[in-house]
């Protein structure tokens, strides 16, 4: 049996490239869709990775949002 041993400087690295952006904006993107109209995504590189949200923007998303907990269903928990 093998032992793996992963280095943390690049997986920092890795958690910081366009590729990791990508891939999390596609997943963004698909929660996205399936709130609705209202919601927007924001991406940016923090000091350890790659973050991106969905947020309500409109009073009416938010609304729908804490009465249903709609962002939440739309992940999937």
């Amino acid at each position: 049996m093998s032992k793996i041993v992963l280095e943390s400087d690049g997986i920092r690295e890795m958690l910081k490239t366009p590729e990791m952006m990508a891939v999390c904006e596609e997943q963004a993107s698909i929660i996205r869709q399936r709130v609705g109209e209202g919601y927007s995504i924001n991406t940016h590189i923090g000091r350890l990775r790659v973050n991106v949200e969905v947020t309500a923007e409109t009073k009416e998303a938010v609304n729908d949002c804490l009465k249903n907990n709609t962002l939440l269903k739309a992940v999937g928990l």
